[in-house]
């Protein structure tokens, strides 16, 4: 079986503890099943916007200088992804629209199939850093999020998957107990990726993902 349906297949797992990172009140009791879709704006850059398969739309993003922001419908800045010229350290997750406050970072991982992430954060009323693993195929046509606890129970608490029809449309699936704010987020980062300049169908990496190729 190829890596792409293995991840297809993991099963989603609630976490045993919940996990609140941006706030607590962006932890859900059910699971969330929602899309994301990559829209043209008038100046001919893109956003994406967050919803479920009904047309309602949850949140929406917008371009800041290398980043992009996670807004609300009312378009208040809940986080912002910032883009890092480091080659381990890919982003950085702040809280609301500056970087004062750091709630996370993405670092590449040595990957013998597909690619990895570690994503580092803070949970909150923990004070000490903990770890989501992001598994991809090497096309970056699927993602799951795994949570890694220090007892060395991981589950895998969500998926995103890229339509095959709709390049620009994808699949997400958080579980509940998660932050599904801060999931989204470095889900976003899985997003950007898949629309960096492709080579002979193959995705490409870059530390300047954040700059629009539209």
């Amino acid at each position: 079986m190829g890596l792409y349906k293995e991840l297809c297949v993991k099963e989603l797992e609630k976490p045993n503890i919940d996990i609140a990172i941006v706030d607590v009140k962006y932890i859900l009791r059910n699971n969330l099943n929602v899309r994301i879709e990559k829209v043209e704006n008038e100046d001919m850059t893109y956003s994406f916007i967050v919803g479920n398969q009904k047309g309602d739309i949850y949140f929406k993003t917008k371009d800041k200088f290398f980043g992009r922001e996670l807004l609300t419908v009312y378009d208040e800045p809940i986080i912002n992804i910032c883009g890092c010229i480091s080659n381990k350290v890919k982003r950085r997750i702040y809280a609301g629209d500056s970087e004062s406050i750091l709630l996370g970072e993405i670092r590449k991982k040595d990957a013998f199939r597909g690619k990895k992430y570690q994503v580092k954060f803070n949970r909150l009323g923990v004070g000490k850093m903990e770890y989501f693993t992001m598994t991809c195929d090497k096309d970056m046509r699927i993602c799951t999020i795994s949570f890694d606890h220090e007892n060395g129970d991981k589950r895998v608490i969500g998926r995103v998957v890229r339509s095959i029809i709709n390049n620009d449309l994808y699949e997400v699936d958080i579980v509940s107990g998660v932050d599904i704010v801060f999931i989204i987020g470095i889900i976003l980062f899985f997003v950007e990726m898949t629309h960096l300049t492709t080579r002979k169908g193959y995705i490409g990496d870059s530390t300047m993902n954040f700059i629009s190729t539209s």
